[in-house]
């Protein structure tokens, strides 16, 4: 199989660009397919069938510095203070504030993303299946930015009514989400634009966008109600400027994101084809509605206080686990969770 000469991914056959960089197939004298690396870049050589030393050890793309250079910072800033308290100072692998395991799977997230560009970069010989080698480009963009929404925000999240401040690792680590997305938004522009299709005139919502919208609502509804509290202390909503905003109010806002996702394309007005960095906007309903159910399952086994002053959840937190579960399930299963194709408009009668 030939390989791309700008970040040596193996080229599939027909192929007009590389799926992993963008870099246009062009043909040379031989009629063996190789790849250009865009302007600026040194004319391809012959393609051969194995990677050759320069896929590995040459001219790196501009992205994959900055995906691994934010992949390094953001493991490094990770074992720094995230939030003080006078002497108490927590990281992004601390149990407590439910810093983990939600921060910290975010954070694993984004190393390991950048570590699977390093090693496809200078390990020329590693070779995937080719269904794996063909997604990984969405799969590490879907897991960089929604694991970069989480960072971010425990990143900026504020201690309000507690004698809470952040410390540097916060700084470091909100540095590495931002430099991953711009990353993942330059490996974009390079890449083929993907032209969206026709949408359809209208359609009916199925089963799994009902189960979506409702449990969005619900979910949306919890955000605003007591999340946790503690005895002797107020309850805090996952709006409260006190440790709730913006990183308990995620969730939520990723369960509606995905129920109007799904909603606008049960409605047909999206076009199945219509993407956001390369990936269809149904991939993404799917990616943030698995994200919002698993972050609430983060909350829930993690500890929200700190030693000696734990926090106890209350009904929100419990109806935004409740809809940020059924929007997940939606998501997932709603291919099995539609009406017969009899059928466009309204459910069969019975």
């Amino acid at each position: 199989m030939d390989s791309c000469a700008q970040c040596g991914a193996p080229l599939d056959v027909g192929a007009v660009s590389c799926a992993r960089c963008g870099a246009p197939v062009v043909s040379t004298a031989a009629g063996a397919p190789t790849t250009s690396g865009g302007p600026g870049a040194p004319p391809a050589g012959p393609a051969s069938s194995a990677p050759s030393a320069a896929s590995s050890t040459g001219a790196i793309p501009p992205f994959e510095i900055v995906l691994m250079a934010s992949a390094a910072l953001m493991l490094i800033g990770s074992f720094f203070d995230v939030y003080k308290a006078g002497p108490l100072a927590w990281s992004s692998w601390s149990n407590a504030l439910d810093i983990f395991p939600a921060l910290t799977l975010a954070v694993l997230g984004v190393v390991v993303v950048g570590a699977v560009v390093a090693v496809k970069r200078f390990a020329g010989n590693l070779t995937l299946p080719d269904a794996i080698e063909r997604d990984l480009p969405a799969i590490s963009t879907l897991v960089v930015v929604t694991s970069a929404l989480v960072v971010i925000t425990f990143a900026i999240r504020a201690g309000g009514d507690l004698p809470l401040s952040r410390g540097v690792g916060a700084y470091l680590i909100l540095v590495a989400a931002v430099g991953m997305v711009v990353g993942i938004v330059m490996r974009a522009q390079g890449a083929p634009a993907v032209r969206p299709a026709a949408g359809s005139s209208g359609g009916t919502l199925q089963p799994f966008g009902i189960v979506a919208i409702a449990g969005g609502a619900v979910a949306l509804i919890g955000s605003f109600l007591p999340n946790f509290g503690g005895s002797g202390s107020s309850d805090y909503s996952a709006w409260s400027t006190t440790l709730g905003l913006p990183a308990l109010t995620l969730p939520a806002i990723l369960a509606v994101a995905a129920a109007v996702l799904v909603a606008l394309d049960q409605l047909g007005t999206l076009s199945g084809d219509s993407a956001v960095l390369g990936i269809p906007l149904r991939r993404w309903a799917r990616a943030l509605g698995i994200e919002s159910g698993a972050l609430m399952v983060c909350f829930l086994v993690g500890e929200s206080g700190v030693t000696g002053a734990s926090f106890d959840h209350k009904i929100g937190f419990w109806l935004m686990l409740l809809g940020t579960i059924a929007v997940a399930v939606a998501v997932i299963m709603g291919p099995k969770l539609t009406f017969p194709t009899g059928s466009s408009t309204a459910p069969p009668q019975s």
